[in-house]
This record gives C-alpha cells, sequence and structure tokens, in this order.
C-alpha cells in the first residue's frame, strides 16, 4: 500500500516522475522497521525532492508557512508577499478584535484564515489544496482534480500513514 501513495502523486505530478522511488519501497525488511511516522516523513522528503510542494505551518511562529517557496505558485508567478500580507492582516484583526480576552484560544480561527486564503489562491490558480490535520499541520498544492479523485487520494494517505490516527489528510 506504501508504493501506491507514492504512484498515485507521480501520476497527478508529472514532475515527481522525474525522480525515483525510495529504496526503502523495494526491500520489505526496511519497509517493515519504519513505523508510520517514519514512512510519513520519508514521504514528506521524497515530496520535496525535486520541487517544493510539501509545506508544514508551526502555529506558534505563524509566520513561517513557506508560502513564498511553493513551487506552482512560483511557476504561476503568483504574489505570495501578497497572500502571506493578507493572512497576517486578517490574523492581526482577529487578535485586536480579541485583545483583552484572555479565555479565547485563537488557533481554529487563525488556521480558518491561513487555509480559508489558501483555498481561495488555489481555487483562483486552478489547484487543489490538501491538508494533513495534526498538530502543526502540513499542507500541498497539487493540479485541480476532481473531487472523486482527492477523495481517493486522501483516503489511500489516511490509510497508508494514519495508522495512530493522529494526522489525516483532508481536502480542504
Amino acid at each position: 500500500m506504501t508504493q501506491n501513495i507514492y504512484e498515485l502523486f507521480q501520476d497527478i505530478i508529472p514532475e515527481l516522475k522525474q525522480q525515483a522511488l525510495p529504496e526503502y519501497l523495494s526491500n520489505p525488511e526496511d519497509l517493515d522497521e519504519m513505523n508510520s511516522w517514519d514512512l510519513y516523513y520519508a514521504f514528506g522528503e521524497w515530496m520535496n525532492e525535486s520541487i517544493h510542494i510539501w509545506h508544514y505551518i508551526e502555529m506558534t511562529e505563524f509566520q513561517n508557512h513557506d508560502i513564498e517557496d511553493n513551487y506552482y505558485l512560483i511557476q504561476k508567478n503568483v504574489d505570495t508577499h501578497a497572500i502571506e500580507q493578507q493572512i497576517a492582516q486578517a490574523v492581526d484583526q482577529l487578535f485586536e478584535q480579541n485583545k483583552g480576552n484572555q479565555h479565547i484560544d485563537l488557533l481554529d480561527e487563525t488556521y480558518d484564515i491561513f487555509f480559508d486564503t489558501l483555498c481561495a489562491v488555489a481555487e483562483q490558480q486552478q489547484l487543489s489544496l490538501l491538508v494533513v490535520v495534526k498538530e502543526n499541520p502540513d499542507w500541498m498544492f497539487i493540479p485541480k482534480q476532481s473531487d472523486e479523485k482527492l477523495a481517493e487520494i486522501a483516503e489511500l494517505f489516511n490509510a497508508t500513514f494514519n495508522e495512530d490516527e493522529d494526522s489525516t489528510m483532508v481536502v480542504y
């Protein structure tokens, strides 16, 4: 099943066909020694081997989200600085509106701002947005796919990497 997720992404992202599949996929002993987190992180590294599409967002360091490094946004000459400013202004406004209320956790609202903005960018640029929900999410743009194909991607990804149910891919 692990090899299937690699092949699926090679099918939808032509640039990934240029790179070899990881050696551990052809060696069952190596594969058996890897837990789901090892497989997950190895997959992310493989995804970024030749193009930068797999991104991590550290919510406590909200400005560190890799938008400016995204392969597809660079290819399409998208003004990533404008996207970052839009997100920063909306987050600043959220915090200003809730200033003084120490009992409100704004993390979910901050996630919504970030991913809603990326979703709008994806629609404008004919991309699809996939998010791996975990403590600090990972996200990626892929070429625009049908709803059925996106459901297939998320289902296979979750079957492959979500053994402990602490990270789940969703279509945003």
